[in-house]
């Protein structure tokens, strides 16, 4: 679908298929947003002879324009040398410019290493024009945290509007860490605005030897009008198996509302688990004063057999009372499928309410293909009704068996822990 993110995650098993004797190198131009020039929607796989004594190593150019990838032109240049200079690429960068004017080249000097994904120069070229917002460079850091405390930062520059992925910036997590173990990358993708204190990425690394096997720890991220400010995203550590609450962290809420009067917490209870990444708390802040009675706001999960991927959980802003089907998010569901088999979407067609807590629509993806004709294994899902009226929160995805009926008795357990106080259950239909 236009507008969906093809990663190499997503491809991964068309790349192992297509690999035969040979060595898998590298994949240029992923991730990929598919749009509507088919030219340019172009991934490009590259393998090499096994050759144990080959010393060769890889790096790749991309070539923008005004912030778009021309994916026709991406090349993988094969090297002996341990550093690209841009004197090394010079002629590659005039050959593309098309009448352009180069606004930077990053990542260079270039210190190539045996991964090639990790070897990514960028050419940025502009339409010399004052009023194109893409003809400006502005900065963005990357903070380096050592057992939480944050020892080194660094400054670096990029084009206005372009997105920084983990790519970009695995040599450099690298070369930073040290005896140190990595913990985790918060706010990549960043994609780069004016607004250089939204412009951070923060890179945490503990000493392993010197944890608490009690603790572990989960990020809040705060969003203003829908756009994630960066340099506030907070990492906090807490006991293992503890579930975060809104009242637990009110007075981050407060403190970070910057003049917004209204705010969704999206994820909670959160039950905290071993798993930071998808530890992840968002807090989405709006302004009355900028809104009209019309306008709503609905809530996507991601589910991954099963469980609820937090890191990707989106407020969507709309209009109150459009019915949003799945159509409608077809993209975001192809984005987000990774290396999953897509099932089904829970709510949908939904019809946006005021009440933005039961605007939920849940996308779910399995590891095992649901088209497998082989297989027995088939899904349901139950929803839940009370006055009438679908708690959208509430819905659920079973798997059962081919040819066998789902009797009461199978979801009894679930109908009993959904039977909210002051109701009686009525029927269950189907």
């Amino acid at each position: 679908a236009k507008g969906a993110v093809i990663t190499k995650e997503s491809i991964q098993s068309k790349i192992d298929a297509n690999k035969g004797e040979y060595d898998y190198v590298t994949t240029l131009n992923v991730p990929l947003t598919v749009t509507d020039n088919i030219d340019n929607n172009v991934i490009k796989v590259y393998y090499k002879t096994h050759n144990p004594e080959d010393t060769t190593k890889h790096y790749k150019i991309e070539y923008y324009y005004d912030n778009v990838l021309d994916t026709g032109r991406t090349e993988l240049v094969e090297t002996t040398k341990d550093t690209i200079e841009r004197a090394d690429i010079e002629s590659k960068i005039t050959e593309n410019q098309n009448g352009k004017k180069v606004l930077l080249v990053t990542n260079v000097p270039l210190t190539v290493t045996e991964n090639a994904d990790n070897n990514v120069i960028k050419v940025y070229y502009v339409t010399n024009e004052p009023d194109n917002p893409y003809n400006k460079v502005v900065t963005y850091k990357i903070k380096y945290y050592y057992d939480g405390e944050n020892q080194k930062t660094e400054e670096l520059q990029g084009p206005n509007g372009a997105t920084i992925t983990r790519e970009d910036i695995n040599a450099r997590i690298e070369a930073n860490r040290g005896e140190y173990t990595l913990e985790l990358v918060q706010n990549v993708p960043l994609v780069l605005t004016e607004n250089t204190d939204n412009n951070v990425i923060k890179v945490y690394y503990i000493d392993e030897g010197n944890q608490d096997e009690n603790k572990t720890k989960y990020q809040i991220e705060y969003y203003y009008d829908s756009v994630l400010n960066a340099g506030k995203t907070e990492l906090i550590e807490v006991e293992k198996g503890t579930t975060i609450s809104v009242n637990d962290i009110q007075e981050k809420i407060t403190e970070n509302q910057d003049g917004y009067d209204k705010y969704t917490v999206l994820n909670v209870p959160l039950e905290v688990t071993d798993d930071i990444e998808s530890n992840v708390i968002k807090v989405y802040y709006t302004k009355t004063s900028e809104e009209d009675e019309n306008t709503g706001y609905y809530i996507i999960e991601y589910y991954y057999d099963g469980a609820k991927d937090n890191s990707k959980t989106e407020q969507v802003k709309t209009e109150v009372g459009a019915v949003i089907t799945k159509d409608t998010i077809q993209s975001k569901i192809d984005t987000n499928k990774g290396r999953f088999n897509y099932v089904t979407t829970l709510n949908v067609p939904l019809t946006v309410t005021r009440n933005i807590e039961n605007n939920v629509i849940k996308v779910q993806y399995v590891t095992e293909n649901p088209d497998d004709p082989s297989s027995n294994v088939r899904y349901y899902s139950v929803e839940y009704y009370y006055n009438n009226e679908l708690d959208g929160t509430r819905t659920e995805l079973f798997t059962g068996n081919k040819n066998i009926p789902v009797e009461l008795s199978t979801i009894n357990d679930r109908v009993t822990a959904n039977t909210i106080d002051g109701y009686t259950l009525l029927t269950v239909a189907n």
